[in-house]
């Protein structure tokens, strides 16, 4: 019988860190997006929140600014984020289109099928 030889082993476990580094990495690029999602009434910083979504979303940088002051000013959704588990389904997409479209990505991302959102009215 020959000895051990480990390197084969450590060369697989080694690969297999660095190839779930490289799948899981781009979730670090979209934390504060993914923060917002979950709490989308927290304090903000607008410009590099809309360049993430820019840069990782594609979406329009100056509209996505625009709608992301509109919301955190609405009023009537202030209100009812006490009192909904997910304020998403509620939150009008004509009105916050950009926000929505983002919301829906990220929450496919993190979510099970079956416990999505229900788009918006």
């Amino acid at each position: 019988m020959e000895p051990y030889d480990s390197k084969y082993h450590v060369e697989i476990v080694s690969n297999l860190k660095d190839n779930f580094k490289n799948c899981f990495n781009d979730f670090n690029e979209i934390t504060l997006v993914a923060q917002f999602v979950v709490s989308p009434f927290m304090e903000i910083d607008i410009q590099q929140f809309a360049t993430s979504v820019m840069q990782d979303f594609g979406e329009d940088i100056v509209a996505t600014e625009m709608e992301l002051i509109a919301f955190q000013n609405d009023l009537t959704l202030k209100s009812l984020v006490s009192s909904t588990k997910c304020i998403w389904p509620i939150v009008s997409k004509e009105k916050f289109s950009v926000l929505c479209r983002v919301a829906l990505k990220v929450k496919a991302l993190f979510s099970s099928p079956s416990s999505l959102p229900t788009t918006g009215r």
